[in-house]
């Protein structure tokens, strides 16, 4: 389960009407609660859904495949990055005009998007950003080995979201910067302030408010001591969140019910009220 579907539905502004968006919200709830007590197990990527669902498992969506670690010296410390798909949702606007509220602050840094686009009118918007800042360059859809060269090399990614769904779960982004050794510029919702700030190894802002974002941004990364706590925890925490620590979980939970050959328990019900009328 990798989504709260019910809460998303109410984030869906292309569904017009509120209580379209409310009744589809209550359908999902419903559903949900129905189906998942047929499961045998109801795999959840984030710890508050395990209360949600009967017979969950956690297992969280961390990133599968392996960082590439460039030398310290292959960092270019002027260099931000945004990396995904490109929609309203994931800030598009919001991050362009921090990085240039942060470029009159701090003359010299770049930033490269690189990524689709979800929504037309905003290309056109993001498009005419680009033609006018040539600070800020757009590389289109690049293949997986040819982004991962341009984000291992970058020193700050932009992964800010708006919206229900992002208030709550935190993006795998996230996790694929802390492991390429990229500093997470991110969204400062409370779930992400708990987990981020904590550990140290990511910049908390207000998408916004870009001006006082921007500041907050230049003030820790143009403090030395501040920027080298945030690089030793990035190091410190660059391994923790990696699949290799989830995927004992999921083949764990598939060995106990291929062993067991568990049956979902209202099914279990159904099986055996059947046979009881078959023998009747």
């Amino acid at each position: 389960i990798h989504e709260d579907y019910a809460k998303n539905s109410l984030d869906k502004e292309w569904i017009k009407f509120k209580i379209l968006r409310k009744g589809l919200s209550k359908l999902f709830y419903f559903f949900e609660g129905l189906v998942s007590r047929w499961m045998s197990a109801n795999i959840v990527v984030l710890p508050q859904w395990r209360e949600k669902f009967p017979h969950a498992v956690l297992v969280r969506n961390y990133p599968l495949s392996e960082p590439s670690e460039p030398a310290a010296a292959d960092k270019d410390e002027n260099s931000f990055v945004y990396v995904g798909t490109i929609g309203s949702k994931r800030c598009a606007l919001e991050m362009i005009r921090v990085f240039l509220e942060l470029h009159r602050l701090k003359p010299g840094i770049r930033f490269r998007i690189i990524g689709n686009f979800f929504e037309k009118a905003l290309e056109t918007e993001v498009l005419d950003y680009v033609r006018r800042h040539p600070v800020i360059e757009y590389l289109g859809y690049l293949p997986f080995s040819e982004a991962a060269r341009v984000l291992a090399r970058s020193r700050y990614g932009f992964v800010l979201y708006a919206g229900i769904t992002y208030k709550e779960s935190i993006p795998v982004k996230m996790y694929e910067y802390l492991a390429n050794g990229v500093i997470p510029i991110f969204s400062c919702f409370d779930d992400f302030k708990n987990d981020i700030e904590n550990e140290g190894w990511g910049i908390g802002v207000n998408p916004m408010k870009p001006v006082e974002a921007a500041q907050r941004i230049y003030d820790i990364i143009t403090d030395g001591e501040k920027l080298d706590a945030i690089d030793e925890n990035l190091k410190k925490y660059r391994t923790s969140y990696r699949w290799e620590s989830e995927k004992e979980e999921l083949l764990g939970l598939y060995k106990r019910l291929s062993g067991e050959g568990e049956t979902p328990p209202l099914r279990r019900k159904a099986e055996e009220k059947k046979r009881r009328g078959e023998e009747e």
